[in-house]
Formats: C-alpha cells, structure tokens, sequence
C-alpha cells in the first residue's frame, strides 16, 4: 500500500547513437516531436541522454537548445564519443560491468554494414548460445519479469504476455 507508492519513480538512459548518421537523410522530425513528449508526459523518469558520436555541430546545437529546457532535464544529457574515451568513462558512472559488455556489443553489432537498413531482428535471441542476445542480458532474457516486456510478447504471442500480467496480479 503506502510503501509501495512512496518508492521513487525508476528512472531510464537513453543512449542514442549517430554512428553513420546523415543530416540528409536521417533528419525526421517526428523523433523530436516523440521524445519532447516522452519528457512532458513521464517527467524525472530520463535518468540520463546519452548522445553518442554526434556530429560536432550537434554540441552546439545543444549549446543554444539547452537554454530553453529545464534545467534539471539539461543536466542529464551528455555527449559522448566512442574515439575519445568519454564513452567509457560515462558508461562506468551508470552501467555496471554486465550490462556495460552487453552495451558496447550491441552497439558494436548495431554498427555491422549489415545491419545498416533495418535489418536486426531485436526481438529474436541468436541461435548460437555464445553469441550477443540483442533483446536483452542474459539475467534479464532468462528471469520471470522478462515474459512482460514487448520483446518476449512478440515472439511467444499474445498469450505469453497475457499469462505473465495474469501471473504479476496473483503476486507469482
């Protein structure tokens, strides 16, 4: 009851990568539009933006930008680069040594020529056990709390997702 609703809202990281990003072709403004209202809707819940390897111009884009957002939303956001170290140093203030390994193969994976056009199937674990698992890290693709992300609803149906909510509101 009471304890439940005073426990603090979980907060995310949004990594966002612009490797091979092209101002003609990848500018969209509905991107934009979304994550203004991700902001506006589920306030405090950014943790932290991490922008990795913008292009330059982007920091001073942000420069100007950031006078006109709050204050306390500004400060999440960091730009990082993977050429320069401060990728690694940012992943180290929030991302433990799991989910760090985990973070640099899928972006390294994401980075593959072939993977350029759409092509990874995120929701799909590799037929090769040894392999990365894009959908998530090994603790969290084998435990009960994985069968309620979208991920795991996608692939085993709609009754998996189902019996999974079934299961949390029984308190299993």
């Amino acid at each position: 009851g009471l304890a439940a609703a005073a426990a603090p809202a979980e907060s995310c990281v949004w990594l966002i990568d612009f490797h091979g990003y092209s101002l003609m072709k990848d500018s969209n403004p509905r991107t934009a539009v979304m994550a203004g209202r991700l902001l506006a809707h589920y306030p405090e819940r950014l943790g932290r933006a991490v922008i990795l390897d913008a292009p330059r111009f982007f920091s001073a884009t942000w420069v100007a930008v950031s006078k006109v957002v709050n204050t306390t939303t500004a400060a999440k956001v960091m730009f990082a680069r993977t050429d320069d170290g401060s990728f690694d140093t940012e992943l180290g203030t929030w991302a433990g040594g799991p989910l760090k390994q985990w973070l640099l193969a899928e972006i390294a994976e994401n980075r593959l020529k072939q993977y350029q056009h759409g092509e990874k199937e995120y929701w799909s674990a590799s037929a090769d056990v040894s392999a990365h698992d894009p959908r998530a890290l090994a603790a969290f693709a084998a435990s009960p709390e994985f069968a309620l992300v979208l991920t795991h609803r996608v692939v085993a149906g709609p009754a998996a997702g189902a019996a999974a909510g079934a299961g949390q509101a029984n308190g299993d």
